[in-house]
């Protein structure tokens, strides 16, 4: 049903687009991917706060969407085929940083541990994008790693001046979990590369 309105509203607005601005075969392509991915996630993002403000978690929730939104725009990672699919793996990434906030903690080694960690899978890896993105050129990839770097040494920062509070305790998991899909949605795309190679053997 969710996914009905949400393809309703993109269409909708590539309608009235289309009627404005004469757009080239490119400009079209790009502007569609924008709409269907900032709609996509504005709907997806309004039903998960209602499902994190039913279990009260709300406050948790928003602080975790804090942390990893930006490292998942910036960076990508595991990509799903549907809106279903993607609203189910987005609500079990944030639920299992929540689940692990309340029954784990992180001590100061390890979260420099931690930081160091999912630099180095930035940098090695990301960006994991989806087929429907846009290619990046090579100078906006490394810009996105380094401003991606850049956001996990602020948040590491940020908690050991604010130890003992909600934030210093979601931030961790929040870029935890987001490092392990990153490396997830890399061995993916690896898998899937090698089979098509076999394919064409």
């Amino acid at each position: 049903m969710f996914h009905v309105v949400n393809n309703a509203i993109t269409h909708q607005l590539k309608r009235s687009i289309k009627k404005e601005v004469n757009l080239s075969e490119v400009e079209q392509i790009k502007l569609d991917y924008a709409i269907d991915a900032l709609v996509g996630d504005i709907t997806k993002f309004v039903l998960l706060l209602i499902f994190f403000l039913i279990i009260h978690r709300g406050i948790a929730f928003l602080l975790f969407c804090i942390v990893a939104l930006p490292l998942r725009n910036l960076t990508g990672g595991m990509h799903m085929k549907t809106y279903n699919t993607c609203f189910l793996f987005s609500l079990f990434y944030a639920l299992l940083a929540l689940i692990m906030m309340e029954n784990f903690s992180m001590d100061s080694t390890q979260l420099v541990y931690l930081s160091l960690f999912s630099i180095i899978i930035i940098f090695l890896i990301a960006p994991i994008t989806s087929k429907s993105r846009p290619i990046y050129s090579a100078k906006k990839k490394i810009a996105f790693k380094i401003i991606s770097s850049v956001w996990i040494i602020t948040n590491v920062v940020v908690i050991f001046y604010i130890p003992n509070t909600k934030y210093a305790l979601i931030a961790p998991w929040a870029i935890m979990i987001h490092s392990i899909q990153l490396l997830g949605g890399f061995l993916w795309q690896l898998f899937q590369k090698q089979k098509q190679m076999h394919l064409k053997c």
